[in-house]
């Protein structure tokens, strides 16, 4: 089993969750897709349910017995690892949308906007949805479909098209349309998806998550209004280095996929704004990255970075950078190469400590570097003037430097849970704070504490002591 499933029915169980379906149910990234459980046997299935419930009865008596509602859940959670060999997907129809079938029962379909068909039968899209003249959306679930006519140009208000499971045993075929915008599938089948996007010349997005898609697909590198193109939750591991230009792209989501290294072909989205590697493997990434000159936003939260590659450095245009969850052990002297950046996210890593160039990034307004190793801050740290979220709560530190009163532009301060004794009095200068947290220290000038503490509270602050 997964282990991120199986930590997910191992929270149901220990929240104790009324019935064994939904348990064995798992929600997707997408509103239309479940998870859901395929047990070894009907035998096990049943004895899933039987031991769910003797769990229910032993959390429900009058005179709770813990250590054998402990036992029991350990029971359940054993059986669930061993009961469920697989997962399948199930894809559902929008509760929002009309159904095909009932569109024979209205005489006006001007008034339809929405539309779902479910038929595996489906080859193209049937022509009574064309008498939809105002439909916007349309939906098409688990069916066979081989091509989207260009009568559907004809639908001047469509702007999305939604396509779940199709199981076609060739790629899907788009014809010529210049109304919609959008383009969604989702799929076990990523051989059926289409091999190039062209024909939809209005696309501003797409999106291909959750289709088993091993390489980067390039079918989009022609679409000229393509501006977000969404691949989370697929295979992808670029190894091919294989990125087409899509000079047009402003925003890239590769999240969840099994991506270890970010290879030179990451240039040819020359004019990506905002690019995401959540959850992925990725411990480097070529030089090339560094020619994405309009890059704002670049996102590696949950990797195993040891340190920022060094072409993410040389991204002049970076205004925010998360490096949540990572394994870096210190930030180079070269931060100070990113002259517009406004957020820095460096938590959960080993840092020891901030390197000095930070005081020359004269546009950063948040530094969230909690729960790492910082045993000191740089005195250069006083120096951002515009800096207003400071969060270095859970780290080393024994004092904060002497300069701090002069940050004085701060709205959010946490170092609370570190070693410092003694409270920085100036911080009572403070005027704009709206959360103060400073728990959790040995302090040695308590009267000191509970003076700045109370006095920030009659500015109507939040703060925790």
């Amino acid at each position: 089993m997964p282990k991120t499933v199986y930590a997910l029915f191992t929270l149901f169980i220990l929240l104790l969750v009324p019935t064994i379906d939904s348990i064995a149910q798992v929600r997707s990234s997408i509103d239309n897709i479940r998870h859901v459980a395929i047990y070894r046997s009907r035998k096990d299935s049943l004895e899933l349910s039987q031991i769910e419930k003797q769990v229910r009865e032993i959390s429900d008596a009058i005179s709770l017995n813990q250590k054998r509602l402990d036992s029991a859940r350990n029971v359940l959670s054993t059986t669930y690892e061993s009961a469920i060999v697989g997962y399948k997907k199930v894809y559902t129809p929008s509760s929002s949308f009309s159904p095909f079938d009932s569109l024979r029962l209205k005489k006006d379909k001007s008034r339809v906007t929405k539309v779902s068909i479910t038929s595996k039968k489906l080859r193209q899209v049937p022509k009574e949805v064309l008498e939809c003249v105002n439909l916007i959306e349309l939906e098409i679930v688990n069916s066979r479909l081989r091509k989207i006519q260009p009568e559907l140009n004809h639908l001047r208000s469509l702007k999305k098209i939604t396509i779940l499971n199709n199981q076609a045993s060739r790629p899907l075929k788009l014809k010529k349309n210049t109304v919609v915008t959008y383009v969604n599938i989702h799929g076990d089948n990523p051989s059926s998806l289409p091999r190039s996007f062209k024909n939809f010349e209005s696309l501003t997005k797409i999106n291909v998550s959750e289709n088993g898609i091993k390489k980067f697909p390039n079918g989009a590198s022609k679409n000229k209004n393509l501006a977000e193109l969404d691949l989370q939750y697929n295979e992808i591991t670029l190894k091919e280095n294989n990125i087409k230009p899509h000079p047009y792209l402003e925003r890239l989501s590769l999240q969840n996929n099994k991506i270890a290294y970010v290879p030179s072909s990451i240039k040819n989205v020359s004019n990506v704004k905002k690019l995401s590697f959540n959850y992925n493997e990725i411990t480097d990434a070529a030089s090339e990255i560094n020619q994405l000159q309009k890059l704002e936003y670049i996102s590696f939260y949950n990797n195993k970075l040891l340190s920022i590659p060094a072409g993410v450095y040389g991204i002049k245009s970076l205004m925010f950078i998360d490096l949540f969850h990572n394994q870096l052990l210190s930030l180079d002297e070269r931060v100070a190469g990113w002259p517009n950046l406004q957020i820095l996210y460096v938590s959960h890593n080993q840092l020891r400590n901030l390197p000095e160039s930070i005081s020359k990034i004269d546009s950063l307004k948040e530094i969230h570097a909690y729960n790492n190793l910082l045993t000191e801050l740089p005195a250069a740290l006083c120096k951002i003037k515009k800096l207003k979220i400071l969060r270095v709560n859970a780290n080393l530190l024994d004092e904060l430097p002497a300069c701090f009163p002069a940050l004085t532009e701060l709205v959010e301060l946490d170092f609370s849970d570190n070693n410092i004794k003694y409270f920085p009095p100036g911080i009572i200068n403070f005027q704009d704070l709206t959360l103060l947290v400073v728990s959790i220290n040995p302090w040695e000038n308590k009267e000191d504490v509970k003076k700045v503490t109370d006095m920030v509270r009659s500015w109507g602050a939040m703060v925790h002591d």
